[in-house]
């Protein structure tokens, strides 16, 4: 009988236990893709199933699948192992997983799929059950969630005297090239796959033979590297022929990074800085549960990518699974005590937060692309308080909408922290931005937790403050209560078209209490642009009229005229938008702003300059999910502000940033599926006059178009 389950993610207590962490704030905002982190996940085993001959009563057989709802215990049939009933989707196990990652902000997936070992298919050049693989794919990407190939080589093999040995430090016959060959072999077939199902191509395929010998690491240099150019021949035929490139990824153990060192052309140093300079992506594995050791690590690693030639990508792994019996101690050294030790009502402080300080440190290397889990399965059955997939799917409801419906839906948001608007899901903002006009006078999304940073007063009597809970789409918010409001005061003197578009949502209005929008030229006489008491969140955008033009100071308010601090507006992504004036013409620092001039200027990581999805004129540019353009733009003046922009569009995120002008990274994203204008304000430092822009692809297709750069 399958258990009673509870969904770990929402649960509010009445009652706290003292001696657990005080409050849930690893699930706020957690959920439905609507937290800003980069998460993946190692998918290895869909559901928990036990090796057929290792079920008491079956040792003496030679059957080491595993299978899921055999019919008859005795007689297992093909179609009942479980990497069949994967495929077949069985239960809807695969809809199961999908929701879930969708449900975690896990937005990419490494799935095992090949086996050079074992699959004949793949010996042969190609990928095996390629149109199966499309559909988990194309379903995949159509929750914004992207998919990579996950491989390995060889588990058992022969010694020089011929005793079969079980273990992954092996890489073939190299002295004979048989590593080459089969790198080769392995790139043919996914890129077979990606130029024969344009719209399901993998992201990348990634290697996860891990040799632990000395003996074997030049072996495996040679097969990245091998791996690494076969893909990039791929890649100039694939996105000619309009089908997604692909990228070879190395896993790499610790000792690469810290201990192992080796001579390869000539040169002697740690194996993972010859790894890196023969391939373009690195994925580090940590098993412990030691917070300092796993933010360590991933420093040595990107700053080793960051110092490498070229552009590098760093996925760094942790380890939620329960290791028991893997070693001696194992149980102890992951993350699985730590996550189960904390219970219901906290359940995952401790690990979050130790993932949130290290990706603080991670997300100032350029290299850095995301923490992935190690893996679904024990994740998965971490949030279900043991439950695995498998028998969450046993309470498949019949009409295949729901798992489990009495406890949770994963296609719905289920944070009391977040709302479902007009039929996007939160995060998934319809589009926030100004007019049509060349600057944004101002923008804030709140991100950097301060009102006084964006100038911002109040002007009322009751409390406006930054808080989690009032965000639309990211983290922080803007909060006015009990009769505040919420006040900014700018000069739009040379500008005129002015517009001004926020996100906003309120709670516990009643009657006549309201939240109302107004702007002055005068701070006296105020034009009304709504009242309203909306508890859904909605993205207002306004044209002001002429009067708004080429003043010394335009205010716009957000104010409230509740009595209690429990009656409550919400206010983010506030941008102030103009164009400049006839007669005052906008300096020019940006060439090729919209790629009509070929691929100048401007550089491409998974990304690429296209003829199609132009904003204006006839071409745009093209980001695949973790890709990015960036270009550097030179000849600015020092301790000077300038306002960045951008044209974005999107099927899942896209993010605008500038950085390496004397101040720090500054950022803004957007999930809207039509072209929306997103803004940067930036102050160059003192001895400055050069900065860094860029886009960058979290998830999805996105394009941009229309670039800009005007000093203020």
């Amino acid at each position: 009988m399958t258990r009673k389950i509870v969904m770990l993610a929402y649960t509010v207590l009445a009652v706290m236990s003292a001696n657990v962490l005080a409050a849930n704030t690893a699930h706020k905002l957690w959920d439905v893709q609507d937290k800003d982190v980069r998460r993946a996940v190692w998918l290895w085993n869909s559901v928990e199933a036990t090796r057929y001959n290792q079920i008491p009563g079956n040792e003496s057989s030679s059957d080491r699948n595993r299978y899921w709802d055999m019919a008859d215990p005795a007689n297992p049939q093909p179609h009942e192992k479980v990497s069949e009933r994967f495929w077949d989707n069985y239960k809807g196990i695969q809809d199961l997983l999908l929701d879930y990652y969708a449900n975690k902000s896990i937005n990419t997936v490494y799935l095992s799929h090949m086996i050079w070992q074992y699959n004949p298919e793949l010996q042969a050049g190609e990928i095996p059950r390629p149109d199966d693989l499309a559909a988990f794919v194309r379903k995949a990407n159509a929750k914004n969630i992207k998919v990579w190939g996950l491989f390995y080589l060889w588990d058992t093999w022969y010694d020089e005297n011929g005793n079969k040995q079980v273990s992954l430090d092996y890489m073939g016959d190299h002295e004979n090239g048989e590593h080459i060959s089969v790198a080769e072999t392995i790139m043919d077939a996914v890129g077979r796959y990606n130029q024969a199902y344009p719209d399901a191509g993998l992201v990348g395929v990634q290697n996860d033979q891990e040799p632990k010998s000395l003996d074997l690491l030049v072996p495996l240099i040679e097969f990245a590297q091998a791996a690494t150019d076969r893909s990039k021949q791929w890649n100039a035929s694939l996105t000619s022929q309009g089908a997604r490139p692909f990228i070879f990824s190395q896993t790499y153990r610790s000792a690469y990074i810290k201990t192992q060192k080796v001579t390869f052309n000539g040169v002697r140093k740690f194996a993972s800085e010859h790894l890196l300079d023969v391939s373009d992506h690195a994925a580090f594995m940590d098993y412990t549960d030691n917070a300092s050791k796993f933010k360590g690590d991933g420093e040595l690693l990107l700053a080793q990518a960051d110092a490498a030639s070229g552009d590098k990508r760093v996925v760094l792994g942790t380890e939620v699974n329960d290791l028991h019996d893997a070693w001696p101690d194992s149980e102890y050294e992951t993350w699985y005590e730590e996550i189960e030790a904390e219970g219901n009502n906290t359940r995952f402080n401790e690990f979050e937060a130790a993932m949130d300080n290290a990706e603080s440190s991670f997300m100032t290397y350029d290299s850095y692309e995301r923490i992935a889990i190690h893996s679904s399965l024990g994740y998965f059955k971490h949030w279900f308080r043991g439950d695995a997939p498998n028998d969450i799917a046993d309470e498949h409801d019949s009409a295949g909408t729901t798992w489990n419906p009495s406890v949770v839906d994963l296609t719905q948001d289920a944070s009391p922290w977040a709302t479902d608007v007009d039929g996007y899901l939160p995060g998934e903002n319809p589009g926030s931005g100004g007019g049509s006009g060349s600057s944004n006078l101002f923008s804030d999304d709140f991100e950097n937790g301060s009102l006084v940073t964006g100038g911002w007063t109040n002007a009322g009597s009751g409390v406006t403050e930054i808080a989690l809970a009032a965000s639309y789409n990211s983290t922080y918010g803007a909060r006015v209560k009990n009769g505040a409001i919420l006040t900014k005061t700018l000069s739009t003197l040379g500008y005129d078209n002015v517009s001004i578009s926020y996100d906003r949502n309120t709670l516990n209005f009643a009657g006549s209490e309201n939240l109302t929008v107004q702007w002055s030229v005068d701070g006296s006489n105020w034009t009304t642009l709504e009242v309203t008491q909306s508890s859904s969140w909605a993205n207002k955008q306004f044209n002001l009229p002429s009067a708004a033009n080429n003043q010394t100071q335009l205010t716009i308010q957000f104010a409230t005229n509740g009595n209690r601090n429990a009656e409550k507006a919400f206010i983010d992504n506030v941008i102030v938008s103009a164009e400049v004036a006839e007669g005052e013409p906008t300096p020019e620092l940006l060439t090729n702003k919209g790629f009509e001039d070929g691929n100048t200027f401007w550089q491409y990581w998974i990304a690429n300059r296209v003829s199609n999805n132009a904003r204006t004129g006839s071409y745009a540019g093209e980001v695949s999910s973790g890709g990015d353009i960036k270009a550097t733009v030179t000849g600015l003046k020092a301790n000077t502000t300038y306002t960045l922009s951008a044209y974005l569009k999107t099927s899942g995120k896209i993010g605008l940033y500038v950085r390496n002008y004397g101040g720090t990274k500054l950022s803004t994203t957007t999930t809207s599926s039509g072209y929306t204008k997103k803004s940067l304000t930036f102050t160059t430092g003192a001895t400055d006059t050069s900065a860094e822009i860029y886009v960058y692809g979290a998830s999805g297709t996105s394009y941009v178009d229309d670039w800009d750069l005007v000093e203020q």
